[in-house]
């Protein structure tokens, strides 16, 4: 029974520790903000770079320079409409990258300007995405508090069982 809880309790803690970072990164996310440790996070909403990136991954993204960029690169970028959008750089120009999402048939309407740009992907995780979305739910939240609180609750009341079984042994 020793085992099955360390085992357990190493799961929670590199799941907890894995989930700290990737909050911890999409916290600092905002196209215009300065990211944590150079790089930001996003949750890939559309099938537009299928199969390379799909719908529910996370992607994260390290706010490379725009002279770092280069042809085949998978970007992320913020629209002239205010959305962040993840394309593969088909084209580099001295003032601007011509982008085209791999599943779609044209190129993107307009230009991606260095002062849109934030970054280059250096990692997709499939599907944590939508991990994160699903948790965002309120009553998911609720649920996973809950579950936490009984777990403490337990782990507290039966710590202070074996305290007292070892003390009347003794």
């Amino acid at each position: 029974m020793k085992i099955v809880r360390i085992i357990v309790n190493a799961v929670l803690l590199v799941a907890l520790v894995g989930m700290g970072i990737v909050a911890s990164v999409s916290f600092f996310s905002a196209p215009n903000g300065k990211g944590l440790m150079n790089y930001k996070g996003y949750t890939v909403v559309s099938g537009s770079m299928e199969p390379a990136i799909s719908a529910g991954d996370f992607v994260f993204v390290k706010m490379d320079p725009f002279e770092e960029i280069q042809p085949d690169d998978r970007i992320t970028f913020q629209t002239s409409d205010h959305i962040v959008v993840t394309h593969r750089v088909k084209e580099k120009q001295s003032e601007a990258l011509i982008t085209k999402g791999d599943a779609n048939q044209t190129i993107d309407g307009e230009p991606v300007t260095p002062d849109r740009l934030i970054g280059r992907v250096h990692l997709v995780i499939p599907y944590l995405g939508s991990v994160l979305l699903f948790l965002k739910r309120p009553i998911v939240v609720v649920v996973l508090a809950g579950i936490i609180l009984i777990w403490l609750l337990l782990a507290y009341y039966f710590s202070d069982k074996n305290e007292v079984n070892t003390k009347e042994v003794e």
